[in-house]
C-alpha cells in the first residue's frame, strides 16, 4: 500500500505522512498501517455542576459551570 484512509473523515494519506483529523485524533500512515490517538481527552473529570465543551476546530476544550458559562471550573483530563 502506498496509502492509508483515515476512516473518519474518509481522506487518503500517503505512507509516511501524519495529520490530524475533523475529530481532533491525530494520526500517522506507516507502511501499510494507520495509526491514530485521541488529541483531546476522552472524559474530563469535573463536578456535577460543571460541563465540558470540545471545539473540533481548534482541538481544545472548556469547563465551565454550567448555571454561567462565564465561571470556569477546574477538571482533569482523562485518556489523551
Amino acid at each position: 500500500e502506498t496509502h492509508c484512509q483515515d476512516a473518519v473523515d474518509k481522506t487518503w494519506h500517503a505512507v509516511g505522512s501524519s495529520w490530524t483529523n475533523s475529530r481532533c485524533h491525530k494520526c500517522e500512515c506507516k507502511n501499510d498501517l494507520l495509526s491514530c490517538c485521541h488529541g483531546l481527552p476522552t472524559s474530563v473529570d469535573t463536578t456535577e455542576d460543571c460541563v465540558v465543551e470540545y471545539n473540533y476546530e481548534t482541538c481544545t476544550f472548556d469547563v465551565f459551570k454550567r448555571s454561567d458559562r462565564s465561571r470556569s471550573c477546574s477538571g482533569t483530563a482523562i485518556g489523551k
